[in-house]
């Protein structure tokens, strides 16, 4: 999955509730994330695992790996 949003925009946190939400992404799916470095990113769901995260300018991008949810996430 690719997020790539227009950064001022507020949807990336928006963009990722919904994909956890809606159960769009299997456990081990790759979501690949932009945001503006001096911003950071939004709270983002607690089953996306980061793997990388690097800077390049005023970009901020991270890799983040779909984890299966928690019995407790799942009732």
């Amino acid at each position: 999955m690719f997020l790539d949003p227009p950064f001022t925009s507020g949807l990336l946190g928006e963009a990722a509730r919904m994909l956890e939400e809606r159960h769009w992404l299997g456990a081990g799916a790759l979501i690949y994330v932009e945001c503006a470095a001096r911003e950071g990113l939004p709270p983002l769901p607690a089953a996306w695992r980061e793997l990388k995260a690097k800077q390049a300018g005023e970009v901020g991008y991270h890799l983040f790996a779909h984890t299966a949810p928690l019995a407790a996430d799942t009732e």
